[in-house]
């Protein structure tokens, strides 16, 4: 009986290896509030769909849905992640 190498038929576990060397992949709703992020600084609200968003994040049209409900749940949460750290440095401050 022949024996197979481990390379020859790929487990679950040995597929992210090359993603292993790089790190382990950002969670879909991280990578959703970066590139929401990133595209309503340069674009504005409205002049950005949740099309454009899920393709500058890599994810697929239902992330939005899942993770946020809304596109303007979207923007709620990119304006907190934002705001809720910079309130808690400022009430340290007084």
């Amino acid at each position: 009986m022949k024996k197979s190498s481990p390379r020859a038929s790929p487990s679950p576990a040995g597929r992210g290896r090359a993603g292993a060397a790089r790190g382990p992949a950002r969670p879909a709703r991280e990578r959703l509030l970066d590139a929401a992020e990133r595209l309503f600084a340069d674009r504005g609200y409205n002049g950005v769909s949740v099309r454009d968003i899920v393709a500058a994040a890599g994810v697929n049209l239902g992330a939005v849905p899942y993770h946020f409900g809304t596109k303007e749940n979207l923007f709620k949460e990119v304006f907190y992640r934002r705001a809720v750290p910079l309130q808690r440095e400022r009430e340290a401050y007084l």
